[in-house]
């Protein structure tokens, strides 16, 4: 009988970790579902955020070209029509240049385009006469302002060895004053060492003179001590 109960309780605890592996499976499969449909939600986010992303580049690219045709092709209009006024202007002037011509060649005979070409040939010989005169009169001016700074420059040359001589010679007046001033102390030096010594040998001959005097009464005092 106890066995039987013990096989009974084995059996409700086997039970109940079936029951609790059974829980575990489908929480754990409830787990993964869960983690697959995360991980679906997020693949599926980033896919639509790259195709956002691909439509927001798409739009740019369209609006930035749609922006440069709105700017550019105005003025490449403008470009083309300029250069079209321009190559009209061109050849308008082309034609009517030789319509002057002709018109030219109609109006005035040879007699004339000779008397032309003499008065141009004229106005021209004046021109180069001109520039002639006005050469020369360069040259002229040019070489008196030659001649003006040469002599500028003599005189300040001058100036300047004038300048430099009276310098050396007030250099050579102070040396010959610190010569003659060294020379004329040099000169009272020996003399004040001279009388120095003449006034040495005087007062030496005074004292010998004082002691022989001395040595003669101390003599004579000795002699007269000596009698008595």
């Amino acid at each position: 009988r106890r066995v039987h109960e013990e096989l009974d309780e084995v059996k409700d605890d086997l039970g109940k970790v079936r029951i609790f592996h059974d829980r575990e499976a489908r929480r754990r499969a409830k787990e993964e579902a869960r983690r697959l449909a995360a991980e679906a939600a997020a693949a599926e986010q980033r896919e639509l955020e790259q195709r956002q992303l691909k439509a927001a580049v798409k739009l740019q690219a369209t609006a930035r070209m749609l922006r440069v045709w709105h700017y550019t092709l105005p003025q490449r209009a403008e470009a083309r029509r300029k250069r079209l006024l321009e190559a009209s202007r061109v050849e308008l002037a082309g034609s009517l240049r030789s319509l002057q011509h002709t018109m030219h060649g109609l109006k005035f005979l040879e007699e004339h385009q000779k008397q032309a070409a003499t008065r141009i040939q004229a106005w021209w010989r004046s021109i180069l006469s001109q520039r002639i005169m006005g050469v020369l009169l360069l040259r002229r001016k040019i070489i008196e302002v030659h001649q003006l700074m040469e002599l500028a420059a003599m005189q300040i040359q001058a100036h300047w060895r004038g300048h430099t001589a009276r310098a050396n010679c007030e250099a050579l007046r102070q040396e010959k004053i610190k010569r003659m001033e060294k020379a004329r102390l040099d000169k009272e030096a020996r003399r004040i060492r001279a009388v120095t010594k003449i006034q040495s040998w005087v007062r030496g001959r005074a004292a010998l003179g004082e002691a022989d005097k001395r040595r003669d009464l101390r003599s004579r005092e000795l002699s007269s001590s000596d009698g008595e």
